[in-house]
């Protein structure tokens, strides 16, 4: 079991009360980590190894063994924090770790002793290395997740939701505490207006079939009820990219590459400030200082690119942020442009250049983003590049050229790419890349299936369920899931091929996981059992077994029912959708009173969502 070692070095008067927040949150974390990545989360502090001063190669070694090293200050400086500090940057600029990370706690710089401004100094103008401020230890709670999320753990998923952290679809923390989202400009403007908005809104929604007659009122629901969607909409999107933007500056961080206007702007975003943060990347200047300085330093152009890039990158994440500013995506692709060309110049950040390709084809440009990746291809064809950059650019342009007419035999070309060379890292690296294995194998299924080959989709169905049943048996709470969506594609194949029994073996296999996954994480897995449900019941009805069909179209309904009671805003839509199938169900039983009091209930919620 891979373990990763994180260390806290702050004051004495405050380790007691910091430490034990973080140790108490580690600790919770830690068993889930454990079963499901086998990996273990360990904190330590200086206290705890009982040593009493950091020259002893003890703290040296826990330091050169650490993952990450956190130094929290606040009003004074005591000698063993800073000689720890040397220590970890000594040891950082020989192998590049510990990933140093400098915060001081959010007060006048006035009340500080002079050694902790002096320090501040030595940070800033000697040695270049990013600082910022906390109010709260939940920042770095906050950090210390990143970090676990950026150590190759691309199975993890996290993000934000409703002002909390979400990790693998549960609520780990609350981020009222952290500044760059409970102080960001954006999300307070856009939660003020709600609250106007909303101030009118529930009144009218209350009273709604009061003034139905009247055409002007119902102008003005419609409009304040258009106006809130686009506002929750526009909060999501805003803490999703705030996060994105985190993520990419806790790597900054590890990496101990932010420049001075990065390093400004990071600070300014942490404090909620995301319009001081894009003044301060105004890319103009940007380009400017990188031009002039490409001229007089041509030794150093990679170098130089890697920073542009970096930085153009971050305003990126920045106006992606700026939900509803209305040149974000006009200003996205401009940086994504002067990214291109210093890209391919110099050799550098291709993975930039395959984020651009990506950006155009989630814009409907696929045209665009289709020349983008084969630039980047022909590019790959000339250097030395990973197998697994090959694979991840190859799938990309399997999606893209799937998706435009007449090129499917180029999309088959690519899959097949893709397919071979995760093979061939799943031969060095099975634990890492089967699972990708079996996603090219799920996908070449798909994509034979479209073009009318049963066999070969067959193959590959099968395959792709044989490598993830194997991971499933290993690591179910990771990988049952997957062995979940291949046994309903195999359900839907089968379906279409007319063979029933099988079709309604994989259905229902798919229903029984589930299900399991259900009971253990709800919130996460219901609406799959309700669409598992919908399709079981979809293909009975098909198969002339009336009986079993209304009983699962029954219970997708239930359950989405129950659903929409605790989240409406949610599950309304799946409601609908529901009483719409369960109406076409009855309707061709011959039950026209039945399927008309369901065709009503689902226009009355289409109406209402409308």
């Amino acid at each position: 079991m891979k373990k990763i070692q994180f260390f806290l070095v702050t004051e004495n008067d405050r380790e007691e009360n910091e430490y034990l927040q973080l140790s108490d949150f580690v600790g919770e974390i830690n068993p889930y980590f454990e079963r499901v990545y086998r990996i273990s989360v360990e904190l330590l502090t200086m206290e705890e190894l009982n040593a009493p001063e950091w020259q002893q190669e003890e703290y040296r070694r826990q330091i050169r063994e650490s993952e990450a090293v956190f130094f929290l200050l606040f009003m004074s400086m005591e000698e063993a924090i800073e000689k720890g500090f040397d220590a970890a940057w000594d040891q950082y600029r020989s192998s590049g770790k510990p990933a140093i990370y400098t915060y001081f706690y959010n007060i006048d710089d006035q009340e500080r002793d002079e050694p902790v401004r002096s320090f501040m100094r030595r940070l800033d103008e000697e040695l270049g290395h990013f600082y910022s401020n906390y109010d709260h230890i939940d920042t770095i709670k906050l950090r210390l997740l990143e970090l676990l999320k950026l150590q190759e753990m691309n199975m993890l998923e996290m993000t934000v939701r409703g002002g909390c952290l979400v990790m693998d679809g549960r609520k780990v923390m609350s981020l009222e505490n952290v500044k760059l989202f409970s102080e960001n400009d954006q999300l307070k403007a856009w939660k003020a207006e709600l609250e106007e908005v909303e101030r009118k809104y529930y009144p009218m929604k209350a009273r709604y079939k009061e003034f139905q007659g009247d055409a002007a009122a119902c102008r003005e629901y419609a409009a304040l009820a258009s106006r809130r969607q686009f506002i929750l909409d526009s909060i999501e999107e805003t803490e999703k990219m705030l996060f994105r933007a985190s993520l990419n500056m806790v790597q900054d961080m590890a990496r101990g590459e932010i420049t001075v206007r990065q390093r400004e702007a990071y600070r300014l975003l942490e404090q909620g400030d995301s319009e001081g943060a894009n003044r301060i990347l105004d890319a103009e200047e940007i380009k400017n200082d990188y031009r002039r300085k490409r001229q007089k330093l041509k030794e150093e152009a990679q170098q130089l690119s890697r920073v542009y890039i970096r930085e153009l990158r971050t305003k990126i994440d920045v106006l992606e942020t700026m939900i509803g500013y209305p040149e974000r995506f006009e200003e996205i692709t401009d940086c994504y442009e002067e990214i291109m060309k210093a890209a391919l110049e110099d050799g550098v950040e291709y993975d930039e250049v395959q984020r651009y390709a990506s950006f155009l084809n989630d814009q409907g440009r696929s045209r665009k983003a289709l020349e983008v990746a084969r630039t980047l291809e022909s590019v790959y064809e000339q250097e030395d590049v990973s197998e697994e950059d090959k694979a991840i650019l190859w799938n990309l342009l399997g999606i893209i050229t799937s998706e435009r007419t007449g090129m499917q035999k180029d999309s088959e070309k690519y899959y097949s790419q893709s397919r071979a060379a995760y093979e061939k890292l799943a031969e060095e690296n099975p634990e890492r890349y089967l699972e990708d294995v079996a996603m090219s194998y799920n996908n070449a299924g798909i994509f034979y299936n479209d073009q009318g080959q049963p066999e070969k989709a067959e193959d590959y169905y099968r395959r792709a369920i044989e490598i993830r049943e194997k991971l499933a048996k290993e690591n179910p709470e990771r990988y049952l899931e997957y062995v979940a969506t291949s046994y309903n594609n195999a359900g839907i194949f089968y379906k279409e091929q007319s063979q029933p029994k099988k079709a309604e073996d994989y259905y229902l296999r798919a229903i029984e996981i589930y299900e399991k996954l259900a009971k253990e994480n709800p919130e996460r897995y219901l609406e799959y059992v309700a669409t598992s449900y919908n399709n079981a019941g979809n293909f009975y009805a098909d198969q002339g077994q009336p009986k079993k069909a209304e009983n699962y179209y029954l219970r997708a309904l239930e359950i989405r029912e129950k659903l929409a009671e605790e989240n409406p805003e949610r599950y309304q839509a799946y409601v609908a959708m529901s009483y719409n199938n369960t109406g076409n169900f009855y309707a061709d039983q011959g039950q026209p009173e039945k399927a008309e009091d369901y065709y009503r209930r689902a226009i009355e919620i289409r109406e209402k969502l409308a």
